[in-house]
This record gives C-alpha cells, structure tokens and sequence, in this order.
C-alpha cells in the first residue's frame, strides 16, 4: 500500500509540467507530419446519377479536379481511374435545378492507407427533365445527281422510322430524322446502301440501332418531243397504179428515255399510209399509222388521215 502511495505521488507531482511535455511531443509530431506530407493532383470525370425516368440537361462540368494529401509513398500509388466524382439526383423525383455536393467514391488503391481526399468544386447545379420517347419518320438527305439521262424515281428506307430518346425539351420540338448524306453522282442503275440517322439535338439519342438501308431506284429520265416535217409514206399499191397522198409531211409528239428521244431526228419517224387491197384508181381517203423508233411511243399523231390519189400508170404517161 506504501508503495501505491508513493508512486501515485510521484506520478502526480509537477502534472502540469509532464502535461506540457506531452502537448508538446504532440505538437511537434504533427509538424513532422505535416511537413513530410505532399500534395498531388488531377482530373477525373464528373458522373450525373438520375432517375430512370429522367435525363440530365444544362451544362454541367464534365470533370472535376481532385486533391490529394498524404505521404508519397500512398497518394503517388493511387490510379486516377480508382476514384469517382459524382452528384447523385435519384432520391428527386420531380422535374427542375438543383445543386447537389460532388461525392467521391474510392475503389482498389484509392482504399489503401491514409489520404486526405478532396475535389474542386465542392458543389454543382444539375438540371433533370422527364425522359420521353417519340417514333419518327426517316428523311433521306441526298446530293449529286446521277448519270445523264437518268434519275432517282424511287426510294425505300428500311426501317422508315426510329425511337428517339432524351430530355422533354428536346423530343418535344422534333419532327423527323435525317440520314447521312446519300451521294447519287453518276449513277445509273439501282442501288442500295446502309447509312447512319442523324439525331439534331445531341441530348437525344436513338432507340437500338442508328443504321438503316436506303434503296434507290434509277430510271431513265422519261421526255416527249414533237418531230414535224415526218414524211408521209404510202405502202401496198396495186402494180399498175401510182398513188399520190394529198399531204406529204405530218408531225409525231413522241415520249421516251431522254438519251434516246435527243438523238432522234423527223427521218427516223415515218407516216404509213396502206393502200393494200386497193386495185382500181380513185381518190380515197385512208388512216394514218405512225411507225416510230425502238424505245419511244407515240403520244399523237398528225394527220389521223390523208386522202391518196390512185391513177393508172398509162394515164399518167399520157398526161
């Protein structure tokens, strides 16, 4: 019990000073410490958390600037990729801005030892719309022109309209989608080709795949000329008789392949005029089939009819 007593005493006598000396230690160990700890940085991506029925829009950093402190031999060991930032909105439910604190959160070596973690800056305003889905027509946007003489008649987009996706405020204001650009320069047959939609707001994206295919149908482009001055011809007369149309020349308005009907001049056309069966003279008036080129066809014809002499041979040589 003496000796309790005793050390209690000793223990006791000059407090004040032995509690000084451990502030003391303290004090100067913190300096040490502080003194041997070191500062590093970088820059990691801001993730946005919403709801599933929302959609983060406005700007909003895409990246925010992380401090670390500590002893080099932990801060120097941490992978940029082990640390996230984000600002978590879930628990929102309703439409609007709000300023969320940035939130870390640390995976493999960010884990290990004793690092004092911070981010610049502490606090971001988000903005979060309702999430709203719009089916849209396909617009293919086209450029060029194809071969001389021929052109787009026809086209197909399959599928012809997709899913869009995105904040209210940009869906709502959409009416159709566009493809890439289709180029038709030169050609000259049907063709088909697979191409990417476009989406104009590039907070809205599509529903499953961008691709559609574009299937082009390229005809000959389709003209009508009139050729006068056609020479009328009279077939199938009788051996013996002459015969001698009244009208010498007509005109044809013919339709076809542009190539075709440009090159085309009044001597390729003719007007037929059929006296066959037609064995005494007289005058007699006769119908008028027009004979055109191949790959034209007859829009109208001029005369419908022509009257036609027929004499005798004898009496024209004696005239």
């Amino acid at each position: 019990m003496t000796r309790t007593r005793v050390f209690v005493e000793r223990l006791l006598s000059n407090w004040p000073v032995r509690i000084l000396s451990v502030v003391a230690a303290i004090v100067l160990y913190l300096f040490y410490r502080i003194g041997s700890l070191e500062e590093r940085f970088f820059s990691v991506p801001l993730s946005v958390y919403v709801g599933a029925s929302f959609v983060a829009v406005g700007d909003v950093a895409e990246s925010v600037r992380v401090s670390l402190r500590g002893a080099p031999d932990e801060i120097f060991l941490i992978l940029e990729d082990d640390i996230e930032a984000y600002v978590d909105l879930t628990e929102h439910d309703r439409e609007g801005q709000y300023r969320m604190p940035v939130m870390i959160r640390k995976r493999g070596t960010a884990q290990i030892g004793d690092v004092e973690i911070t981010v610049d800056p502490l606090t971001v305003t988000v903005t979060q719309e309702r999430k709203v889905v719009r089916t849209l027509d396909v617009y293919p946007v086209v450029s060029g022109f194809p071969a001389e003489g021929f052109e787009l008649a026809e086209y197909d987009i399959d599928p012809s309209s997709v899913e869009v996706e995105g904040p209210r405020s940009a869906v709502e204001t959409l009416t159709r989608i566009r493809t890439e650009t289709i180029d038709l320069s030169r050609r000259a047959e049907d063709f088909a080709i697979r191409v990417r939609v476009q989406v104009p707001d590039p907070l809205a994206t599509i529903v499953g795949s961008d691709i559609v295919e574009f299937s082009g149908r390229i005809r000959p482009i389709v003209v009508a000329k009139l050729f006068d001055s056609v020479p009328v011809v009279v077939t199938g007369v009788e051996a013996g008789l002459v015969a001698e149309p009244t009208e010498s020349t007509g005109e044809i308005r013919a339709g076809g392949p542009m190539l075709t009907v440009n090159a085309l001049v009044s001597s390729d056309f003719s007007l037929i005029v059929d006296c066959t069966g037609i064995t005494e003279p007289g005058s007699y008036e006769l119908p008028v089939a027009p004979v055109l080129p191949r790959g034209t066809t007859e829009i109208s014809a001029r005369p419908t009819r022509v009257t036609v002499v027929l004499s005798s041979e004898n009496e024209e040589g004696g005239e």
